[in-house]
């Protein structure tokens, strides 16, 4: 709820106060003060215009961009879930949230993956009204897919992937074939944050299998419709 006090809702109900006192004439009587309203004025039509204003824009205001940081391996998760911290504190000025992406396979959430990453954020500053949950990918295809939903129904306009650089290939490519499939508005931008310097700095295990999946990727998913995936449900903490 107060993550929809933003800086214009806040203005308006400002000005929304001030010009309700302005409409109001206090006069001190004895030990009682009395109230009342003078003539239907200025003041008047500021405060009910300021209210209604303050109104729309807390109810419709929506944060517009997301840091994506999807499940993986224990080590990956921790790297992840850093780097997608920092970048939130560093781009504060934005108002971005953090979508974890990524299964927790029936276990309690908080021993799961995305509940370790949800861990991992949460000591790292990440503020609990900014996290985002997609809670049913197993791979990196339903990652983009399930995502893609979120995305839709919060209205997002920029989402930064976090991962580890040969992992991003994939989403790079995903995400590319979800927007030409309407997944996706066109008009979303989409970033990719590596959490090392590039593909040669990554673990060996970590950039072989990366490579290996890139290329099952491109090969499965070349003339195959992400859409023939079923839509992922979301639901945020």
């Amino acid at each position: 709820l107060m993550a929809r006090f933003n800086v214009f809702s806040l203005i308006f109900l400002i000005i929304a106060i001030i010009g309700f006192l302005f409409s109001i004439q206090f006069s001190l009587t004895g030990n009682f003060i009395h109230e009342s309203f003078i003539d239907f004025d200025f003041w008047n039509i500021l405060t009910i215009f300021s209210f209604v204003m303050f109104l729309v824009v807390f109810l419709s205001w929506r944060k517009l961009e997301a840091i994506l940081v999807p499940t993986g391996t224990h080590e990956a998760d921790r790297e992840r879930a850093n780097k997608g911290a920092k970048y939130y504190h560093e781009h504060e000025n934005r108002e971005p949230e953090v979508l974890i992406s990524g299964s927790h396979d029936k276990k309690p959430f908080l021993s799961s993956q995305p509940g370790h990453i949800y861990k991992y954020v949460r000591k790292r500053g990440v503020k609990r009204e900014d996290i985002l949950f997609e809670p049913y990918s197993k791979n990196t295809a339903e990652n983009v897919v399930y995502s893609c939903d979120v995305i839709r129904r919060e209205g997002i306009k920029r989402v930064d992937v976090v991962s580890n650089p040969s992992h991003l290939w994939r989403f790079k490519f995903l995400f590319e074939k979800a927007r030409d499939e309407g997944l996706i508005d066109k008009e979303v931008k989409i970033e990719y944050i590596p959490t090392r310097r590039n593909f040669l700095f990554e673990d060996v295990k970590d950039g072989v299998y990366g490579v290996m999946h890139y290329l099952y990727y491109l090969w499965k998913w070349k003339d195959k419709p992400l859409k023939s995936l079923k839509n992922g449900r979301w639901r945020k903490f």
